[in-house]
């Protein structure tokens, strides 16, 4: 007898892989994957911020009492707090006019926002790029808002009103997306952009420049990895669907010194991105009598600014709750030593705290 023709099945295909985006040699993220990602930090963000910091929440009157002023200087005319100097000039001029169409609480809600959709899409790119996972970007959100709900060291804060520096932390953190990327143009324009907020912008940029100087150190003692945009390896990469699909990738992770090309355009980059920040900050400091100033000084910080300043008034309970988080980061940063993310970020935090 013949042989009876079975029917042919048709071939089963492979689900695709993420889809990947490639920039200046190097894979990134596809874009509807940050978006995923950043998207459900926002959510996280925005309930951590409406339920820990109802509006009005601190700072915020002062904040949006003095954008409202910048742009409507009949509002409060004889206020003396009002008329008083514009240190964050760049968060008046940008959310202040949201004043002129919505009311102070309305303008609360909305600058909240656009400030935590800054900070989560900054968020997104910088922990995809650093563990290569949306899920892991998505978890260390969600544990620092646990952290945050638990106590802090001295009034600090992140998540909560609206303020400049909620800007400049998404900034700086897509600034540091962009550098591991070995992007470092963009990466110093955007640095510059968080000096909106002088404070946290210096820090970060003092903390980053340590970190360079530490891998430049160890390349030319030549005890480091050579790390060139041509190395590959096997990294997980999300898509939409499947934060966790393997994607063969440039690689990540590791700050790699710019070459002197891109040394002299990313300062001029970071320069021409600073400028608006700074140049308010340096005209509060160097401008007026300076006797004046230094007696303004320490009213701010005996007084006004003493519960982020002065140890002796920490609570007890701020010294132990940071010593358990200084223990934790210890022992993850010895049991991910070899993950170069993590020696890049543990390099900049050394630079931060020095």
């Amino acid at each position: 007898m013949g042989a009876i023709n079975q029917p042919t099945r048709p071939q089963e295909t492979a689900p695709p892989v993420a889809q990947r985006r490639t920039i200046q040699g190097h894979e990134v993220p596809d874009l509807r994957t940050t978006v995923s990602v950043a998207c459900i930090i926002f959510a996280c963000c925005a309930l951590h911020s409406l339920i820990r910091a109802p509006v009005p929440a601190v700072g915020e009157p002062h904040y949006l009492g003095k954008a409202k002023f910048w742009w409507d200087s009949d509002w409060c005319a004889r206020d003396f707090f009002l008329q008083s100097s514009n240190p964050h000039l760049v968060f008046y001029a940008t959310v202040g006019w949201l004043t002129r169409l919505l009311s102070l609480e309305a303008t609360a809600y909305v600058g909240r926002a656009i400030g935590l959709l800054v900070l989560a899409w900054g968020w997104a790119r910088c922990g995809i790029r650093i563990t290569g996972r949306g899920s892991t970007a998505i978890l260390s959100a969600a544990a620092f808002c646990l952290l945050s709900a638990i106590g802090n060291f001295s009034g600090e804060w992140v998540i909560g009103g609206i303020e400049g520096k909620v800007f400049s932390y998404g900034l700086l953190l897509w600034s540091a997306a962009l550098l591991l990327e070995h992007r470092p143009r963009p990466a110093a324009a955007l640095a510059g952009g968080a000096i909106s907020h002088p404070v946290v912008g210096i820090w970060y940029v003092v903390s980053v420049g340590f970190a360079l100087l530490c891998r430049q150190l160890r390349s030319a003692a030549g005890s480091a990895v050579n790390v060139t945009p041509l190395q590959c390896h096997e990294v997980p990469l999300p898509d939409a669907a499947d934060v966790s699909t393997t994607v063969t990738t440039r690689t990540r992770g590791s700050i790699v010194p710019p070459t002197r090309k891109d040394w002299l355009a990313s300062v001029v980059l970071f320069l021409l991105g600073a400028l608006p920040g700074l140049i308010p900050a340096l005209m509060l400091v160097l401008g007026g009598d300076p006797e004046l100033g230094r007696r303004a000084d320490r009213i701010l910080i005996e007084h006004r600014l003493g519960h982020h300043l002065d140890p002796l008034l920490f609570p007890r309970f701020a010294y132990q709750h940071y010593a358990g988080l200084l223990l934790g980061s210890i022992v993850l940063s010895i049991i991910l030593a070899k993950h170069a993310g993590v020696r890049a970020a543990r390099r900049a935090v050394v630079g931060a705290g020095c």
